[in-house]
């Protein structure tokens, strides 16, 4: 996770490094305090999954991005991922997302409904558990 001062910018890569995802969260989709400058690596597991699956869309949701964790809190109370350190083969990857994307023009733009609306028509699949790095 990564805050760039107008952005939050969530990037992901799959457990054998194939496919790459980038989501920005724009300053008007963000609805707090002001964004600051920095970046933290978080495994996302299997219970803020799980919260994050729970939220319906009048649920509130409060997130907390520091140097050491990413906090995230439902009505279910709060769920906290401490700082991992980044794979070799993650970094790599992440640098050469950088390089290969500088060139990229926006080619679309989602309100806050129509994000929510794409995410969910994604389907629900269980994490592999792969749990290899490096």
């Amino acid at each position: 996770v990564t805050g760039n001062g107008d952005r939050l910018r969530f990037e992901s890569f799959s457990g054998c490094c194939g496919v790459y995802a980038r989501l920005d969260v724009l300053r008007e989709g963000l609805d707090g305090q002001e964004t600051g400058h920095g970046t933290t690596n978080v495994d996302v597991n299997a219970p803020l999954r799980e919260a994050l699956s729970r939220i319906t869309a009048d649920d509130p949701l409060h997130l907390r991005v520091g140097p050491d964790e990413l906090a995230v809190t439902t009505l279910d109370g709060p769920v906290v991922e401490k700082k991992v350190p980044l794979p070799d083969r993650w970094l790599r990857g992440f640098a050469e997302a950088q390089v290969a994307s500088a060139g990229f023009d926006l080619r679309a733009q989602l309100t806050a409904a129509q994000a929510v609306a794409f995410l969910r028509s994604l389907p629900r699949t269980p994490s592999s558990g792969n749990t290899r790095r490096g």
